[in-house]
């Protein structure tokens, strides 16, 4: 048990650092490793998710997802290239954490994963391997988001139609 909050503590200050400081100051190499940390941390609470029973998750997933999914959204802003090298992972996390939301109280989540499948189908041609992998991926996306149009929280709504939009005009 020590362990695991040990791995998740170290997680939570990394996307706390990568929130609080200037991306680019870091240089790239050092910008793609802490991508690479994020990714593995969306891999390891993938992981304690599909684990878990019943929805039975410890109170501080909440928390490490958004940080997670924050921190990755910053770095997309900063430094597409490195998150696109790791969409293999990414996607299929994010399909993930959507499916795995309680529809009211969970709006943030919901709305910064939105907002990672907007800016991943915005940003797709920029890497043709990427936009390979996500054409596999659109039907599956854009019926998710599609379901999502019929979400209590008006802004839940709107950031999947936005998405979804982005998504069925997404070009390989």
């Amino acid at each position: 048990r020590s362990s695991k909050g040990a791995t998740f503590g170290k997680l939570l200050c990394a996307c706390h650092l990568i929130c609080c400081i200037s991306l680019p100051a870091l240089g790239e190499k050092r910008m793609f490793d802490l991508t690479s940390l994020i990714v593995n941390g969306i891999e390891v609470w993938c992981t304690n998710v599909a684990s878990s029973q019943n929805g039975d998750r410890e109170p501080f997933d909440q928390d490490l997802r958004i940080m997670l999914m924050s921190s990755l959204l910053k770095i997309m802003n900063d430094s597409t290239q490195s998150v696109m090298y790791h969409i293999r992972t990414i996607l299929p996390g994010i399909l993930l954490t959507l499916k795995s939301l309680d529809e009211i109280d969970e709006v943030p989540s919901h709305l910064i994963s939105l907002q990672i499948l907007a800016n991943i189908a915005a940003g797709i041609s920029l890497n043709r391997e990427a936009a390979s992998f996500c054409q596999s991926y659109k039907h599956t996306i854009t019926k998710h988001l599609t379901d999502l149009l019929d979400h209590p929280s008006f802004q839940v709504r709107q950031a999947a139609g936005n998405a979804r939009n982005l998504w069925f005009v997404m070009n390989p």
